[in-house]
């Protein structure tokens, strides 16, 4: 047997931000669930690879425009201490960059 490859682990942007689909029938029936879940804090969404928990959760949150913490579980997150420290981090915000002059 060949000696299999580390998995990559996603960097902290791309682990909480939120794809946004486009052109995706509305789910009218899992967003009707969806609705009765944000009653509760949280919400969990489980299923097989390529399911399309994704793009339903993602295309709910576009249609209803509701605002959400996104986070994107891969297997480098059997570590508690990274996650944790993702979450603790600050989101990024766009910086306002300020033309200086160069000394001569």
């Amino acid at each position: 047997m060949g000696k299999s490859k580390p998995l990559k682990k996603a960097s902290a942007p791309a682990k909480i931000t939120r794809p946004h689909p486009r052109r995706v029938l509305p789910r009218t029936r899992l967003f009707r669930q969806l609705d009765q879940g944000c009653k509760r804090p949280l919400i969990w969404v489980t299923g097989p690879p390529g399911a399309g928990k994704t793009t339903l959760v993602s295309s709910y949150l576009d249609a209803r425009k509701r605002r959400c913490l996104w986070y994107q579980i891969d297997a480098g997150d059997a570590d508690a201490a990274t996650f944790f420290i993702i979450w603790a981090s600050p989101p990024e915000r766009p910086r306002r960059v300020t033309a200086r002059r160069c000394p001569t």
